[in-house]
């Protein structure tokens, strides 16, 4: 069964073993129940995921060459530029990469990690997590703490379809503050403010410069 989401768009989805998936923007998946386990392959983009107990049939997600296994708990997965980054919110579950299956980490709730598809877990760095910043996509939302701009212009880029770029001059400026997913022009305006910039537009993308 696949499960997949336009640009902007969030679905919810309720699997026959009664786990839940909340894709993002722009992602793809691919699922797939046996009697011995249940197979997600997140082939694009983000997803949550709130797992129901079966301890006969774990349930594992892989993005790219990651794998994550659990067995009842809640996790959400982000696959980009090679990587997959892993943040639990509830339970725990073990991550690792087919490059190099013996080595694996294991993160509890809270606990974020960002594993890549060739050195596996071998440079992984588990952190504290910000699930109500990092999930907050979930209720259509983008939190910034301090962010730099350019890169929370790459974030709204990825849930609109008009584009928003920054001068290079400004790229590195810290964001703070609390915007809808799809509110491109209201971030552009709060940004310009903040950094004392101004907005150009072409056609219908955003341009914001010194």
């Amino acid at each position: 069964m696949g499960i997949e989401t336009a640009v902007g768009e969030r679905r919810l989805a309720k699997l026959e073993d009664g786990s839940t998936i909340v894709l993002n923007t722009a992602s793809r998946t691919r699922v797939r129940m046996t009697p011995e386990q249940r197979s997600v392959a997140l082939d694009d983009g983000e997803a949550w995921f709130a797992v129901a107990t079966d301890h006969a049939r774990p349930f594992v997600v892989s993005a790219g060459d990651v794998r994550v296994r659990a067995v009842g708990t809640a996790f959400a997965v982000r696959r980009y530029l090679g990587r997959a980054e892993v943040t639990v919110t509830e339970g725990r579950v073990r991550v690792w990469s087919v490059a190099a299956p013996e080595r694996f980490v294991m993160l509890s709730a809270g606990k974020q990690a960002s594993v890549a598809d060739v050195s596996g877990t071998a440079e992984t760095v588990v952190a504290n997590a910000k699930p109500a910043e990092s999930l907050a996509w979930r209720q259509g939302e983008i939190i910034l703490d301090g962010m730099t701009f350019g890169d929370a212009a790459a974030e709204f880029n990825r849930y609109n379809r008009r584009q928003l770029s920054v001068d290079t001059q400004l790229a590195d400026r810290r964001i703070v503050g609390w915007f809808r997913t799809d509110d491109l022009d209201g971030f552009a305006r709060a940004a310009a403010i903040m950094t004392g910039a101004k907005i150009e537009r072409d056609g219908t993308d955003l341009r914001i410069v010194k």
